[in-house]
């Protein structure tokens, strides 16, 4: 193929750039095939990306407010450290969900060990004090209350506890939180760690070596023992099917004094593929 000058530009940079004809005999060799080549393959499965942090499945209302407090607390007695930590740019969040735990953390890698170890030695150890956990119990209690007052978050909790085969919508939550105890707190604390289901996603500046010591040194350090193979399917999230036709709930505002409302519409479509995803996207 002869060379051109380039004598065009593109707007944005000023790159130059030629517009030329493929050659017939590129074309040709296109359409005959250039045979297996061995240096050309789909990369291999990295072994260390997780596709679900589930570690406990919420049996009931009082369990599910149970990992709401044994995380409020462990904030509270990590507070001196993740506040060090803060100063220094790393960072440790928590989230929960319908079957457990997600913990995140995250920053410069030459400390960061030590903030993990700080979250995993406290995890194991967790120190229930009386006086805290009635505090921690009034805030989260407030946090309930403040969550279902607000038409769109009320809204979206009640659409999830109908979609979802587990889930406990805050308004139960609220209704068993005055009658937990610091020690069913720590009875929990002890069963949380007796049956785990773990997956660690740990990328970054650290080698796979120490990544894999710091999975292990965690189970041994916390004490977990596996939750049983025949277990494990119950941990996926489920989306339940609705029954054809129009379903409605109505539900009142729990704030007399709000008058606004909200009103969700929600259309299920049956198993998604990237296809019917698209196009109900295109739809909105």
């Amino acid at each position: 193929m002869r060379r051109e000058r380039a004598r065009r530009k593109e707007p944005w940079f000023q790159t130059a750039y030629s517009v030329l004809d493929v050659p017939c005999e590129w074309d040709d060799r296109w359409r005959s095939g250039f045979g297996e080549n061995a240096d050309l393959h789909v990369p291999t499965p990295n072994e260390f990306i997780a596709t679900d942090f589930s570690i406990l499945s919420n049996r009931d209302p009082e369990s599910a407010v149970l990992l709401d407090l044994m995380l409020y607390v462990l904030d509270y007695n990590l507070k001196e450290i993740t506040y060090a930590a803060d100063v220094a740019q790393l960072s440790f969040s928590h989230s929960t969900h319908e079957h457990g735990v997600t913990l995140q953390l995250g920053g410069f890698s030459h400390k960061l060990p030590l903030l993990f170890e700080a979250v995993r030695d406290h995890l194991a150890e967790l120190v229930v004090d009386p006086s805290v956990f009635e505090l921690i119990q009034k805030q989260l209690r407030k946090n309930y209350h403040n969550y279902l007052i607000k038409p769109e978050k009320l809204s979206k909790d009640i659409r999830l506890q109908h979609m979802q085969q587990i889930r406990w919508g805050i308004a139960d939550k609220l209704s068993v939180i005055e009658s937990l105890t610091p020690s069913q707190l720590a009875t929990f604390h002890k069963d949380f760690k007796s049956e785990l289901f773990l997956e660690f996603l740990v990328q970054g500046n650290i080698t796979q070596t120490d990544s894999i010591a710091i999975v292990s040194k965690f189970s041994s350090v916390v004490q977990i023992s596996p939750v049983l193979p025949s277990k494990l399917p119950t941990l996926r999230s489920r989306c339940l099917r609705l029954p054809k036709g129009n379903c409605i709930c109505r539900v009142e505002n729990r704030n007399e004094d709000d008058p606004n409302s909200v009103v969700t519409c929600y259309y299920q479509i049956g198993p998604g593929t990237i296809r019917t995803v698209a196009l109900t996207e295109l739809l909105i």
